[in-house]
């Protein structure tokens, strides 16, 4: 959603290789979750590939990257 212009709001992208990306912003900057989400090559279950938080537009707190079975498979800490 524009608000004034800038993106307020959640927004959803379909990436070319069919990932969906759902980021969150406020006053045109990412703001709130981000994540990232596939279909499973193992299941063809959707699961989540990235989990992420960003305030006005810098990450923060944990990154986490899961697996093709859902598992978390690294994680990443931001201030």
């Amino acid at each position: 959603t524009y608000v004034n212009g800038a993106l307020d709001g959640r927004y959803f992208q379909i990436s070319e290789t069919g990932e969906e990306v759902i980021i969150y912003y406020k006053n045109n900057l990412k703001h709130g979750s981000y994540q990232i989400l596939c279909l499973s090559p193992l299941t063809q279950e959707k699961i989540k590939k990235v989990d992420a938080t960003f305030e006005n537009d810098r990450l923060t707190g944990e990154v986490s990257e899961f697996n093709e079975r859902g598992i978390k498979i690294a994680s990443t800490f931001y201030k």
